[in-house]
């Protein structure tokens, strides 16, 4: 009787081991990535990929919030051409109105291939993307500026947004792709 209840006593502890090693792991590795989302306007289709880092911790000056480089994946079936608009906000805790961000930034520029036009405060993808093309990257680095960025940021609402205008080669004008945000107040 005594080798029933050691066996028993055995088991139960194997089995709260291992509850408590998976309740561990996924504390450990649960994370907030933005889902694949696809970006659709006539026949040109892009699909917008990658990961900000975790927003369980504080975010802070220096460190890189993009934790898998944005691109964009080509399934269309027409030669296209992109540009981007990028906005930033943020919104310091206890206030209501946003305040342009772009400046808080030591580093916001997007990959290579990408040409800013200070005219229409835009980013240019410097060539036409064939249907063969597979990706098109978009960015890998995303820094905030400690000489901008201090104490009093401590729990404000920072969002990026990202808004995608494609069109086909020479033949229509741009047209809204989609728009892809970082809420790195919510982790969305």
């Amino acid at each position: 009787m005594k080798k029933g209840k050691f066996t028993i006593l055995i088991i139960l502890l194997l089995a709260m081991i291992g509850l408590t090693s998976g309740f561990i792991a996924a504390w450990l590795t649960d994370t907030k990535t933005t889902p694949q989302t696809t970006f659709t306007v006539g026949d040109v289709e892009f699909t917008w990929n990658g990961a900000t880092i975790p927003t369980t911790a504080p975010i802070v000056p220096g460190q890189n919030l993009i934790a898998t480089p944005y691109y964009l994946a080509n399934t269309s079936t027409v030669d296209s051409e992109l540009r981007v608009q990028i906005i930033a906000t943020y919104t310091l805790a206890g206030e209501t109105e946003s305040e342009d961000a772009i400046h808080l930034f030591s580093n916001l520029s997007l990959m290579s291939g990408w040409n800013y036009d200070s005219d229409d405060l835009k980013w240019y993808y410097s060539s036409t993307i064939a249907p063969t093309d597979t990706t098109v990257n978009v960015i890998d680095t995303l820094i905030l500026d400690g000489w901008q960025v201090g104490n009093s940021f401590s729990k404000a609402e920072l969002k990026i947004q990202f808004v995608f205008e494609a069109k086909q080669k020479d033949y229509v004008t741009w047209g809204e792709l989609g728009t892809a945000g970082f809420n790195f107040t919510t982790g969305t």
